[in-house]
Protein backbone atom coordinates (compact mmCIF):
# COMPACT_ATOMS: atom_id res chain seq x y z
CA UNK A 1 0.00 0.00 0.00
CA UNK A 2 1.68 3.14 -1.53
CA UNK A 3 1.31 6.57 1.13
CA UNK A 4 -0.69 9.12 0.39
CA UNK A 5 1.92 11.89 -0.41
CA UNK A 6 0.20 15.37 1.35
CA UNK A 7 -0.60 18.70 -1.54
CA UNK A 8 2.33 20.54 1.16
CA UNK A 9 4.62 20.36 4.24
CA UNK A 10 1.31 21.30 6.45
CA UNK A 11 0.87 19.21 9.61
CA UNK A 12 -2.07 16.44 8.78
CA UNK A 13 -4.90 15.67 11.87
CA UNK A 14 -6.29 12.71 11.24
CA UNK A 15 -10.16 11.89 13.22
CA UNK A 16 -11.77 8.89 13.92
CA UNK A 17 -15.15 8.15 15.58
CA UNK A 18 -17.01 5.22 16.84
CA UNK A 19 -18.35 3.42 19.56
CA UNK A 20 -16.08 0.66 19.95
CA UNK A 21 -18.60 -1.81 21.37
CA UNK A 22 -16.13 -3.70 21.83
CA UNK A 23 -12.83 -2.53 20.32
CA UNK A 24 -11.08 -5.57 18.65
CA UNK A 25 -8.12 -6.21 16.90
CA UNK A 26 -9.88 -5.63 13.52
CA UNK A 27 -10.16 -1.31 14.68
CA UNK A 28 -6.63 -1.75 15.66
CA UNK A 29 -5.23 -3.02 12.53
CA UNK A 30 -7.65 -0.56 10.28
CA UNK A 31 -5.84 2.36 12.23
CA UNK A 32 -2.92 1.05 12.07
CA UNK A 33 -2.79 1.06 8.54
CA UNK A 34 -4.67 4.19 7.83
CA UNK A 35 -1.42 5.64 9.94
CA UNK A 36 1.11 4.41 7.41
CA UNK A 37 -0.74 5.16 4.27
CA UNK A 38 -1.35 9.03 5.41
CA UNK A 39 1.00 8.93 8.01
CA UNK A 40 -0.84 12.62 10.07
CA UNK A 41 1.33 14.30 12.32
CA UNK A 42 -1.46 13.31 15.17
CA UNK A 43 -4.06 10.71 14.95
CA UNK A 44 -7.47 11.06 17.76
CA UNK A 45 -9.47 8.76 18.13
CA UNK A 46 -12.57 9.87 19.49
CA UNK A 47 -15.43 7.14 21.07
CA UNK A 48 -19.03 8.16 20.95
CA UNK A 49 -20.93 8.04 24.43
CA UNK A 50 -24.29 7.74 22.03
CA UNK A 51 -23.67 7.44 18.09
CA UNK A 52 -27.07 9.30 16.80
CA UNK A 53 -26.69 6.32 13.74
CA UNK A 54 -26.44 3.46 15.71
CA UNK A 55 -28.53 3.79 18.94
CA UNK A 56 -27.85 3.25 22.32
CA UNK A 57 -24.38 0.57 22.31
CA UNK A 58 -24.18 -2.27 24.61
CA UNK A 59 -21.16 -1.36 27.09
CA UNK A 60 -21.71 2.20 29.23
CA UNK A 61 -19.38 4.80 27.69
CA UNK A 62 -16.65 5.07 30.20
CA UNK A 63 -16.37 1.46 30.30
CA UNK A 64 -15.83 1.46 26.22
CA UNK A 65 -13.55 4.65 26.78
CA UNK A 66 -11.08 2.70 29.05
CA UNK A 67 -11.17 -0.75 26.78
CA UNK A 68 -10.30 1.59 23.62
CA UNK A 69 -7.49 2.74 25.88
CA UNK A 70 -6.12 -0.32 26.31
CA UNK A 71 -6.33 -1.57 23.15
CA UNK A 72 -3.79 1.54 22.14
CA UNK A 73 -2.01 1.90 25.04
CA UNK A 74 1.82 2.42 23.75
CA UNK A 75 0.55 3.09 19.84
CA UNK A 76 0.73 6.24 18.56
CA UNK A 77 -3.12 7.58 18.87
CA UNK A 78 -4.43 10.11 21.06
CA UNK A 79 -7.49 8.92 22.59
CA UNK A 80 -10.12 11.80 23.42
CA UNK A 81 -12.83 11.59 25.49
CA UNK A 82 -14.70 14.58 24.26
CA UNK A 83 -18.03 13.03 22.96
CA UNK A 84 -18.42 11.06 26.52
CA UNK A 85 -19.04 14.07 28.35
CA UNK A 86 -21.94 15.42 26.18
CA UNK A 87 -25.73 14.44 26.94
CA UNK A 88 -27.31 13.14 24.23
CA UNK A 89 -26.29 12.05 20.53
CA UNK A 90 -22.61 13.17 19.63
CA UNK A 91 -22.36 15.17 16.06
CA UNK A 92 -19.12 15.25 13.89
CA UNK A 93 -18.87 18.89 12.74
CA UNK A 94 -18.54 20.08 15.96
CA UNK A 95 -15.86 18.10 17.33
CA UNK A 96 -14.28 18.51 13.87
CA UNK A 97 -14.76 22.39 14.97
CA UNK A 98 -13.05 21.72 18.56
CA UNK A 99 -10.33 19.75 17.04
CA UNK A 100 -9.35 22.73 15.00
CA UNK A 101 -9.62 24.87 17.52
CA UNK A 102 -7.47 23.04 19.91
CA UNK A 103 -4.80 20.74 17.55
CA UNK A 104 -4.09 22.91 14.65
CA UNK A 105 -1.07 25.02 15.23
CA UNK A 106 -1.92 26.91 12.04
CA UNK A 107 -4.38 27.91 9.40
CA UNK A 108 -2.50 25.73 7.12
CA UNK A 109 -3.45 22.22 8.90
CA UNK A 110 -5.44 20.01 7.14
CA UNK A 111 -8.08 17.95 8.55
CA UNK A 112 -8.70 14.25 7.75
CA UNK A 113 -12.05 12.85 8.83
CA UNK A 114 -11.77 8.34 8.84
CA UNK A 115 -14.36 6.39 8.32
CA UNK A 116 -16.00 3.06 7.28
CA UNK A 117 -17.32 2.43 3.57
CA UNK A 118 -20.55 1.66 5.91
CA UNK A 119 -20.94 5.42 7.23
CA UNK A 120 -20.12 6.88 4.59
CA UNK A 121 -23.17 5.09 2.57
CA UNK A 122 -25.30 7.24 4.73
CA UNK A 123 -23.60 10.11 4.99
CA UNK A 124 -25.96 12.54 3.19
CA UNK A 125 -28.32 12.06 6.13
CA UNK A 126 -25.63 13.33 9.06
CA UNK A 127 -26.22 16.27 9.94
CA UNK A 128 -24.31 19.38 8.25
CA UNK A 129 -22.62 17.15 5.42
CA UNK A 130 -22.21 19.68 3.42
CA UNK A 131 -20.24 21.65 6.14
CA UNK A 132 -18.42 18.64 7.17
CA UNK A 133 -16.80 18.15 3.55
CA UNK A 134 -15.99 21.48 2.91
CA UNK A 135 -13.83 21.27 6.90
CA UNK A 136 -12.07 17.87 6.32
CA UNK A 137 -10.53 15.35 3.66
CA UNK A 138 -12.17 12.21 4.50
CA UNK A 139 -10.34 8.83 3.75
CA UNK A 140 -13.43 5.98 2.82
CA UNK A 141 -12.13 2.18 4.33
CA UNK A 142 -13.18 -0.17 1.92
CA UNK A 143 -14.35 -3.43 3.10
CA UNK A 144 -14.95 -4.58 -0.71
CA UNK A 145 -13.82 -3.14 -3.63
CA UNK A 146 -16.00 -0.23 -5.22
CA UNK A 147 -16.11 2.00 -8.09
CA UNK A 148 -15.47 5.79 -7.54
CA UNK A 149 -18.96 6.44 -9.04
CA UNK A 150 -20.65 5.24 -6.17
CA UNK A 151 -18.78 7.93 -3.33
CA UNK A 152 -18.93 10.93 -5.80
CA UNK A 153 -22.97 10.35 -5.92
CA UNK A 154 -22.99 10.79 -2.14
CA UNK A 155 -20.70 14.07 -2.31
CA UNK A 156 -23.07 14.98 -5.23
CA UNK A 157 -26.27 14.42 -2.74
CA UNK A 158 -24.38 16.19 0.37
CA UNK A 159 -24.91 19.71 -2.07
CA UNK A 160 -20.88 19.70 -3.46
CA UNK A 161 -21.57 19.39 -7.83
CA UNK A 162 -18.63 20.00 -9.02
CA UNK A 163 -16.37 17.58 -8.68
CA UNK A 164 -13.22 16.31 -10.45
CA UNK A 165 -11.79 12.41 -9.58
CA UNK A 166 -8.23 12.14 -10.09
CA UNK A 167 -6.87 9.04 -9.54
CA UNK A 168 -9.43 7.38 -7.72
CA UNK A 169 -9.32 10.87 -5.00
CA UNK A 170 -12.46 12.91 -5.54
CA UNK A 171 -11.86 16.59 -5.53
CA UNK A 172 -13.95 18.91 -4.69
CA UNK A 173 -14.47 22.38 -3.10
CA UNK A 174 -12.58 24.26 -5.83
CA UNK A 175 -10.25 21.65 -5.03
CA UNK A 176 -8.96 22.45 -1.46
CA UNK A 177 -10.68 19.24 -0.26
CA UNK A 178 -11.04 15.40 -1.28
CA UNK A 179 -13.18 12.23 -0.46
CA UNK A 180 -10.26 9.07 -1.21
CA UNK A 181 -11.05 5.62 -0.98
CA UNK A 182 -8.62 3.44 1.07
CA UNK A 183 -8.12 -0.21 0.23
CA UNK A 184 -6.52 -2.22 3.56
CA UNK A 185 -6.42 -5.42 5.10
CA UNK A 186 -9.51 -5.81 6.89
CA UNK A 187 -9.82 -8.59 9.49
CA UNK A 188 -12.74 -10.47 9.88
CA UNK A 189 -13.90 -9.60 13.45
CA UNK A 190 -17.24 -7.52 14.20
CA UNK A 191 -18.23 -6.10 17.30
CA UNK A 192 -21.63 -7.45 17.16
CA UNK A 193 -20.43 -10.76 16.82
CA UNK A 194 -17.93 -10.62 19.57
CA UNK A 195 -20.35 -9.20 21.84
CA UNK A 196 -22.75 -12.28 20.68
CA UNK A 197 -19.60 -14.52 21.63
CA UNK A 198 -18.53 -12.97 24.53
CA UNK A 199 -22.83 -13.41 25.87
CA UNK A 200 -21.77 -17.38 25.33
CA UNK A 201 -18.93 -17.45 27.33
CA UNK A 202 -20.75 -16.03 30.50
CA UNK A 203 -23.50 -18.01 30.22
CA UNK A 204 -21.59 -21.57 29.64
CA UNK A 205 -19.12 -19.52 32.48
CA UNK A 206 -15.91 -20.64 30.22
CA UNK A 207 -13.86 -17.30 30.61
CA UNK A 208 -10.71 -18.16 30.77
CA UNK A 209 -9.63 -18.56 27.25
CA UNK A 210 -9.13 -15.24 25.40
CA UNK A 211 -12.14 -14.21 21.90
CA UNK A 212 -10.56 -14.52 18.86
CA UNK A 213 -10.15 -10.73 17.91
CA UNK A 214 -9.72 -9.45 21.52
CA UNK A 215 -6.80 -7.91 23.05
CA UNK A 216 -6.15 -9.68 26.26
CA UNK A 217 -5.84 -6.56 28.23
CA UNK A 218 -9.14 -5.34 27.11
CA UNK A 219 -10.72 -9.17 28.02
CA UNK A 220 -9.66 -8.76 31.30
CA UNK A 221 -11.22 -5.46 31.33
CA UNK A 222 -14.31 -7.55 30.02
CA UNK A 223 -14.29 -10.40 32.74
CA UNK A 224 -13.43 -7.52 35.52
CA UNK A 225 -16.60 -5.35 35.01
CA UNK A 226 -18.87 -8.27 33.67
CA UNK A 227 -19.65 -6.48 30.26
CA UNK A 228 -21.42 -8.23 27.75
CA UNK A 229 -23.36 -10.56 29.62
CA UNK A 230 -26.36 -10.54 27.73
CA UNK A 231 -26.41 -10.94 23.73
CA UNK A 232 -27.22 -7.46 22.16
Amino acid sequence: MESSPRRNSSELIAVLGGSFDPIHLGHVRALEQVRAHYQPTTFLIVPTAQNPHKGTASAPAEHRLAMVRLALEGKPFEVLDWEMKEAGPQYTLPTLEKVRREYAANSSAELLLVLGDDSFADFASWKEPKSILQMANVAVILRSPEEPGTLVEIVRRCGIPNLVVVKNRIMHSNNLKFVEPLEIDILPFSSTLLRAQIAKCWKEKNMTRVPMGIDPKVWSYIKENQLYSVAQ
